[in-house]
């Protein structure tokens, strides 16, 4: 891998992304639908831009990390313990109403179970990234529909962490061990108490020391390890790279200088996420799009609504308005 094919790919990447970006813009559209987009044009289904792909990768996941970590940064750790009934209550019911509704259709189908439980880990799942993105846009991350959108997207990603532990189990199916998955939960489990602990006592005594140095300089070098840093961790652990940097967040956003930490971040954030959603449209395969539309657009309507449904009635048996339910 040359550096001049690196950074002629990325020159093209940040060329094709402005004019797309500029065109949303001048439009009134989400410049994430104009990432997504210049994507799907950069990528090997669309004009090849890019030789390189795998340089793309690499930076989008650290614009996950940077999105999540600041979303972490925005949402306050006791706001959301404060609203621990939501998070669990209406994500756990809107993941666990996807994953078993998917699974009594495909089921009726004629699909094996392990395969019809897989098909619906998958649909029970949405972009946390994306939703974050557009919530952190419209500056609506701190309102009530944007704390509860929040809180199941979290609920989301901690069950992605039981789904990829429970994927070997499916696989072997008729002799899969229930105490090694309990272990593994376990496991995950303690990564998710370390990070926290670590967040909750260490860091913030660091970044203070750093803050009475009164140095630009050593605050962003600062703020970038522990970002990067608990981001390895949680992933080592077994966890996302993105959930570790937002737990991070969440604990860090307590703290006193919470402002002068998101000001180190943000800049690298905008960057970063931009590539990220620049690399998800390049995962987009075209021709199969095109030949498979017909198809595609009515389960796609059946998913939303399947999802609508669940977690909006969970919601409203909270005796939420609807109004927010609409919204969420």
């Amino acid at each position: 891998m040359e550096l001049t094919a690196v950074l002629r790919d990325l020159a093209v990447v940040l060329a094709i992304a402005t004019v797309v970006a500029l065109v949303f813009s001048r439009l009134r559209l989400s410049v994430v639908a104009a990432f997504l987009v210049a994507g799907a044009i950069l990528g090997p289904t669309g004009a090849g831009f890019v030789s390189e792909p795998g340089v793309v990768k690499s930076l989008a996941e650290i614009g996950v990390v940077l999105l999540l970590f600041t979303v972490g940064l925005e949402i306050s750790l006791s706001g959301l313990g404060r609203m621990r009934r939501e998070v669990l209550w209406v994500g756990g019911a809107q993941v666990s109403a996807t994953i078993l509704f998917t699974l009594l259709v495909l089921t009726l189908w004629g699909l094996p179970v392990p395969e019809g439980l897989f098909i619906g880990f998958v649909v029970s799942l949405s972009s946390t990234a994306i939703v974050l993105k557009v919530l952190a846009d419209r500056m609506e991350i701190d309102t009530s529909h944007g704390k509860i959108t929040s809180g199941i997207l979290i609920f989301q990603d901690l069950a992605v962490i039981a789904m990829m532990l429970l994927l070997p189990s499916l696989r072997q199916w008729e002799t899969a061990k229930s105490a090694e998955v309990l272990l593994t939960l376990a496991k995950a489990g303690l990564g998710v108490a370390a990070i926290l602990v670590l967040a909750r006592f260490l860091i913030p005594r660091l970044l203070k020391e750093v803050i009475r140095l009164n140095n630009r300089e050593i605050l962003a070098l600062t703020v970038m390890m522990v970002v990067t840093g608990t981001a390895f961790g949680a992933h080592r652990g077994g966890l996302s790279l993105g959930l570790g940097a937002f737990l991070a967040g969440l604990v860090i956003s307590e703290s006193d200088y919470v402002h002068e930490i998101a000001a180190q971040v943000m800049p690298f954030r905008d960057v970063f996420t931009g590539v990220f959603f620049i690399s998800v449209g390049m995962l987009l395969d075209l021709p199969f799009l095109a030949r498979n539309l017909l198809l595609i657009l009515p389960v796609m309507a059946a998913v939303v609504l399947l999802k609508t449904v669940s977690a909006g009635a969970a919601i409203r048996a909270l005796e939420h308005s609807w109004r927010l339910v609409v919204i969420v």
